[in-house]
């Protein structure tokens, strides 16, 4: 029969297990997102993000109390299995790389919004200094894709 300091040092054990099963519930989740905000940026759908930036928020805020509480306790993990923390480090691979995609695709969307801003730019000086369709009294045509 099992000591209280075996039971204790179980218990410890298991509670320090089920913290990371947490974190790498997190961190699929918010992988999940990620997925999800990645294909509506590459579809030209950025508009529809907004639903689910407060899920977001809030999974990333857990993830990072998580994340802070192993940072700082780290050695006390030294004890959860191997399987379990290569688990992690899959899941936090796949999640580090989805956040780089996004990242990408952010710039691009940034990058292409900044072109129709300096488009419009371009066609409003040309108007006022009378130059092109407008000196000839038609309107400048300047078009964008709102979901870009």
């Amino acid at each position: 029969m099992p000591t209280d300091s075996q039971n204790h040092s179980q218990q410890g054990q298991s509670e320090k297990s089920q913290k990371i099963e947490n974190l790498i519930e997190l961190t699929n989740a918010l992988a999940d997102l990620f997925t999800q905000e990645n294909n509506l940026l590459s579809a030209h759908k950025a508009s529809e993000i907004a639903p689910i930036q407060a899920e977001k928020a809030r999974l990333a805020n857990a993830y990072g109390t998580a994340i802070r509480d192993l940072a700082a306790n780290r050695s006390a993990y030294d004890d959860v299995s191997d399987s379990l923390m290569q688990c992690l480090r899959d899941t936090t691979e796949r999640f580090t790389g989805l956040a780089q995609t996004q990242h990408a695709l952010l710039d691009g969307a940034n990058q292409s919004a900044s072109r129709v801003v300096e488009a419009v730019r371009e066609a409003s000086v040309q108007e006022r200094s009378g130059y092109g369709a407008a000196q000839s009294g038609e309107p400048i045509v300047v078009s964008f894709n709102a979901n870009a």
